[in-house]
């Protein structure tokens, strides 16, 4: 990979550091940087990551210098009532997943992390059948079907109330850190996709389509128009985490390019969500 990409991850990583910040308590544990929900034990509310670099020199470390940090990490998530989940990018940190595994963590998840610049941006011809709805602070019947929306989308419930994502976009609407939005087509909300802004980059995520609209292009529409109002006011790069090849295939279309991977590694987790002993 060459040094440019490196660079640009690095920029990813702060980001991710900057969203991890939002509505959860900011815990140094080591090397990493632990993002613990105060009010929810869900397992993907609370995550770490290592810190980037420049912040701590890991990028050179060897499997055993991560073994005891990972220890008080997970020591760290338990002692709260959390199971420990980490999101890293493997080139910035090439020997931490073979630390992680060789401490029982499991790998979640591995997916491209794909970025784009305002000047690679390849915008979608807008479609005739959906319209885009931004959301606005204090617009709780868009935040409301925002919500139905992702939690249709995905196939679990996101919103819970003060425990669960809605006080976080509430926030990040309110302080221009983040900017959401609906697609609907026919007046009913179809898809839903949000920026996290921060750190000098920005995340799309919450890419969603609920079930009878999927198949027919409005996400990838929508996230088209969501990243030119976002690059209308910004020139840091966005980047995604694309889950497969079509969406990695749809996001190349928009003008994204993998520069690395992304890697996520949770504690063993028994049938019922728990901690394995």
């Amino acid at each position: 990979m060459s040094p440019p990409d490196i660079a640009l991850l690095a920029r990813i990583a702060a980001n991710a550091v900057a969203v991890g910040r939002r509505g959860r308590q900011d815990t140094g544990v080591g090397p990493f940087r632990a993002f613990l929900s105060v009010s929810s034990r869900d397992y993907f509310m609370s995550f770490a990551v290592p810190a980037p670099p420049g912040a701590a020199t890991t990028i050179g470390w060897a499997a055993d210098d991560w073994a005891r940090p990972i220890t008080a990490l997970v020591d760290h998530f338990s002692g709260r009532c959390r199971t420990c989940r980490l999101e890293f990018f493997a080139e910035l940190h090439p020997r931490l997943a073979v630390a992680l595994a060789a401490a029982g963590l499991s790998q979640d998840k591995s997916a491209p992390a794909m970025a784009v610049t305002p000047a690679c941006l390849r915008p979608r011809p807008p479609g005739r059948d959906m319209t885009m709805r931004l959301l606005r602070p204090g617009d709780t019947v868009a935040i409301k079907r925002f919500m139905a929306v992702q939690s249709e989308g995905f196939g679990v419930d996101i919103d819970t109330g003060p425990n669960g994502w809605r006080p976080i976009l509430e926030a990040g609407l309110s302080d221009g850190t983040m900017i959401a939005a609906l697609g609907q087509v026919d007046g009913r909300a179809c898809c839903g996709a949000v920026i996290m802004i921060g750190g000098g980059a920005a995340e799309l995520a919450g890419v969603s389509t609920v079930p009878a609209y999927r198949r027919r292009g409005l996400a990838a529409d929508l996230c088209s128009r969501l990243l030119a109002r976002y690059f209308d006011g910004s020139d840091a790069p966005a980047w995604l985490s694309a889950d497969g090849e079509i969406a990695e295939e749809l996001y190349g279309e928009l003008g994204f390019r993998t520069v690395g991977l992304q890697l996520n590694y949770g504690v063993l987790r028994d049938a019922d969500g728990g901690r394995k002993p």
